[in-house]
Parts: structure tokens; sequence; C-alpha cells
């Protein structure tokens, strides 16, 4: 807050001693650990500068303390830019932040946690994050980008969502991707709202996946839902639901309530 510059000369378990980094001032703080009563006690402060100057590269501001101080105001702007938020740190708080510390602490903020607390502490919840170099580098892909998702196993659960494109060489170029909580709840009115005028493919192979759970496991019925996907008229397309409407007719009901049918 008053933009000194301070040193740690201890900082254990036990005790803890800061002093101003210039080496005439003589500001300084100790505290002891008081294993009795567990906690930290002032032994000594002495909270007054005295030929030191005030600086604006202080090697005790990093990340960390800019997220905790700026939290606020980046939860409040999540379309923050890494220089516009230097310039306001540079003007606000009078000190300099590299362009990586500025980036990582609203990374850090930018993390959503949960409205729930366990043991009074927040929740991770979910985060999304695009890298600038693969936001820049997609515009030299292809124009198609394809989402998935898959389930994490581990600790915190959840599911791992993905933006993809396709490259040059005809390899997947990552895009972005998020953890989040639950499926990907959404994302077809995401899309719809977002893409308007863009035209939309499903994956044929997690559809088929969703027919068997649904009780239609004849590989004739895959056979004839694979020949749709692969037809390259309306005319054929049609020809192979009607196929597949006389193998069962359920399963042609099902076919037709979904988003992925819709379209045609």
């Amino acid at each position: 807050m008053e933009r000194k510059e301070m040193k740690y000369h201890k900082n254990d378990k036990v005790r803890c001693a800061v002093k101003c980094k210039h080496e005439s001032c003589p500001w300084k703080v100790i505290l002891r650990f008081n294993k009795d009563d567990k906690c930290w006690r002032l032994s000594v402060v002495k909270d007054k500068h005295d030929g030191c100057v005030r600086t604006q590269n202080n090697s005790m501001v990093n990340s960390s303390i800019v997220a905790k101080r700026w939290k606020q105001q980046i939860r409040g702007n999540l379309e923050w830019k890494t220089n516009s938020f230097l310039e306001k740190i540079l003007t606000d708080d009078h000190y300099i932040l590299s362009k990586k510390q500025a980036w990582r602490a609203l990374v850090k903020e930018k993390v959503k946690v949960s409205d729930l607390k366990e043991n009074g502490k927040e929740r991770f919840l979910r985060m999304y994050i695009c890298w600038e170099a693969t936001r820049e580098g997609f515009k030299h892909c292809r124009k198609i980008i394809g989402l998935d998702g898959c389930h994490l196993k581990c600790k915190i659960g959840g599911q791992l969502l993905t933006a993809v494109g396709i490259d040059a060489n005809e390899s997947l170029f990552p895009i972005a991707y998020a953890v989040v909580e639950d499926k990907q709840k959404g994302l077809i009115q995401a899309c719809e709202s977002t893409l308007q005028g863009v035209r939309h493919i499903f994956c044929v192979r997690h559809l088929h996946n969703n027919m068997r759970v649904a009780g239609f496991t004849a590989n004739a019925i895959k056979d004839a839902l694979w020949k749709a996907a692969r037809a390259t008229t309306v005319n054929n397309f049609s020809t192979a639901l009607l196929e597949l409407r006389k193998l069962d007719e359920n399963a042609y009901v099902w076919l037709g309530d979904k988003d992925e049918i819709k379209d045609f």
C-alpha cells in the first residue's frame, strides 16, 4: 500500500522477520509463534520508514497478491485484456507488473468457484482457457470447429470440454478447453445463439451409442444410420432414412426427435 519494498530475513515456522529493503531505513517487523496459544505475536514493531523511497518495481508484488487485491474487479470484468489490466494497475496502484504476472493474476481470479463452501473454503466449480497462441493459430486452420467432452476420473471429477480445429496437416489443433461440473448442457442452444447461420454437424458414433442405450441395437439399424450419415444428397439421405423406417418404426421416430436430424 505504501509502495515500499521489504525483505524477509527470517520466515519459518517459529519466526518471521521483515525489514525494509533499503539498508538505512529502520522499518522492521518481527513475529514469533506462540505454541501455547497457537498464534503469532508481534515482538518488534518499528513502523516508520526513513531514508527510503517509493518504488514501482516491487519484487514482493506477485500474481497471487495482485489477484487477491483485484479480485472483485477482475470477476466483474471477465473480458479484461492483459494490457488493459496492466495500465489499470499502474494508474491505480502505481507499481509495474510484468505481462506474464498480470496474465497469471487474471487467470487465477477468472476461475469460477461454487457458492457452496467446504470447511469455510471456496470450492472449485469451473474454468475456461483459451491461449493467445492457439487463438491466433486457428486463423490459419480450416474453418471447422469440433466440440467434444470426456469425464475426468480424478478427485474433483467433472467434465473436460474441448474445442479443436484442423490444421494444414489434417491434424487436430486445440483451440480452447474448459473444466466444468456437468455435461455439455445447453451446447446446442449456445451454438444457435452465438454462431447464427453456421452449419452444424454431429458425431454419428455418439449418436449411435445413444441409439443403443435407447434399445436399438441391431446391426441393420447401425448400417442404415451410417448410410444416411454418408449420404451426399438430400435424396440419398431420405432414401437411407426410409430404409431405417422399414427396419424399425420406433428407431425412425426416435431419430427424428433429435436436433441432429431436424436440420435436414
